[in-house]
């Protein structure tokens, strides 16, 4: 990696055992959450590089919810380390509507609440990494857009249209268990979760992974259903 001329995630052309392309090698650590107190940071920076060298991992990725504004002092303290820094996002994504829609949507019954869209009905999760500089800089744009447009309560929320403007350089997951493909899993819509999966990969082309979310979805005790199992009024 040489910074003047930008940074880039590097690998293997396919990785062996998922539908993504392999980028995270061998492995590393993938969700660091930075603090942004600088004495911690100076003291975690040296703990980074005995565990980094102790695991044998390459490189470390962040991705905080909503915000970046960790990046510039997580990837400093990641070169002092000698770490490969990994910046990325787990973003708000509105749950189908507009960023500039404040009204809640919830897609199951309610007897199902407890495994409905996040916080009543708000967001849905989504992470995205970024593979070079292009990436990096849509990364900040939608982060940015998210919060003055779509910001709702403390959620800075994007939604398919920032995504679709500010795909490129960046690789999509699923996300976390709020993320909108496990979302509908959960409730057993089947026929919508992969209506969901099957249109971030349109966005992102095939950078995008839903590896996480079979994981995820493997553990739930609902079966799939089809759009029919929904009441004619949802």
């Amino acid at each position: 990696m040489n910074d003047r001329r930008g940074w880039e995630l590097r690998g293997p052309a396919r990785a062996p055992d998922s539908r993504i392309d392999a980028w995270l090698i061998p492995s590393c650590t993938f969700t660091t959450t930075p603090s942004i107190r600088c004495s911690t940071e100076r003291r975690r920076r040296k703990r980074w590089r005995r565990r980094r060298r102790a695991l044998g991992q390459p490189a470390i990725g962040l991705t905080d919810h909503g915000y970046l504004f960790g990046a510039f002092d997580f990837y400093t303290n990641c070169k002092n380390a000698g770490v490969k820094p990994i910046i990325g996002l787990e973003a708000y994504v509105t749950p189908g509507t507009s960023r500039f829609d404040r009204q809640k949507v919830l897609w199951g019954e309610p007897w199902q609440r407890a495994d409905d869209v996040s916080a009543g009905g708000s967001y849905n999760h989504l992470t995205l990494v970024a593979y070079n500089t292009t990436g990096m800089h849509n990364l900040f744009r939608l982060g940015s857009y998210a919060s003055t447009d779509g910001q709702f309560g403390k959620w800075p929320r994007a939604d398919k249209e920032l995504l679709s403007q500010f795909h490129e350089g960046l690789i999509v997951f699923t996300g976390c268990p709020s993320g909108a493909v496990q979302t509908r899993l959960r409730l057993g819509q089947w026929d919508e979760a992969v209506a969901e999966a099957a249109e971030l990969r349109d966005i992102s082309g095939r950078r995008t992974s839903t590896s996480r979310s079979w994981t995820t979805a493997s553990t739930s005790s609902v079966a799939p259903t089809s759009r029919s199992s929904r009441s004619p009024s949802s």
